[in-house]
């Protein structure tokens, strides 16, 4: 089995006041397939928030399994210069985890790494069960917003902070499919509303009035 540099959840938010970059030596290694989450999320989405969310996690996690748990958090695990041997090995990345933790923030729909992330590993046969989408503000209203921006997914409006990493991953998604973005749309949308209904969060919404 091959190996993967994983990062405890307790270690990590431990540091939470640090930029994640810091971290890299943190990282630890382990056996692909003993990651318990592969944290899907937005660079620019706010840090303290996404921390709050992860911590969060951790805590039921680990009152469920007895255990703290490994997580995988991309500028942690890897480095950080390699952001083309990343793109290469996402496939690679994705099959090692068998779960999805989304911390999803106001930015994460106009980014093109967590959706990528997410197609490919439902792609590779992860199920929507298999992911937990957890929103950085537990507000019913953000909740709503977010929910709405899942719905109207639109791959043209998504960036990258690097040019070169968005054309890549573009380069990536044509092999799943094709240059439609009609089609890459009805598949981003498709597959978030999957994870949203596996998740419960609108039934939550609903039943919160």
């Amino acid at each position: 089995r091959g190996l993967l540099n994983v990062l405890d959840a307790a270690a990590a938010v431990s540091r939470s006041g640090r930029r994640l970059s810091t971290l890299h030596g943190a990282a630890q290694v382990t056996k692909m397939g003993d990651v318990d989450a592969y944290v899907v999320h937005a660079h620019s989405d706010d840090g303290p928030s996404k921390w709050a969310a992860l911590e969060s996690w951790r805590v039921a996690f680990r009152a469920k399994k007895g255990r703290e748990p490994k997580v995988w958090l991309d500028k942690v695990c890897v480095d950080p210069s390699s952001s083309r041997a990343t793109i290469e090995a996402l496939p690679i990345l994705l099959g090692g985890c068998s779960f999805l933790l989304l911390l999803v923030g106001d930015s994460w729909t106009q980014r093109l790494w967590p959706i990528t992330e997410l197609l490919i590993f439902l792609s590779m046969g992860g199920s929507p069960s298999q992911v937990q989408v957890c929103p950085l503000s537990t507000h019913p209203e953000a909740t709503r917003d977010m929910l709405g921006a899942f719905a109207n997914f639109d791959v043209r409006k998504t960036a990258c902070a690097r040019q070169h990493d968005y054309d890549r991953l573009l380069t990536l998604l044509d092999t799943g499919f094709g240059s439609s973005e009609l089609r890459f749309n009805a598949a981003a949308r498709s597959a978030l509303a999957e994870c949203v209904e596996a998740t419960r969060l609108a039934a939550a919404l609903n039943e919160a009035g």
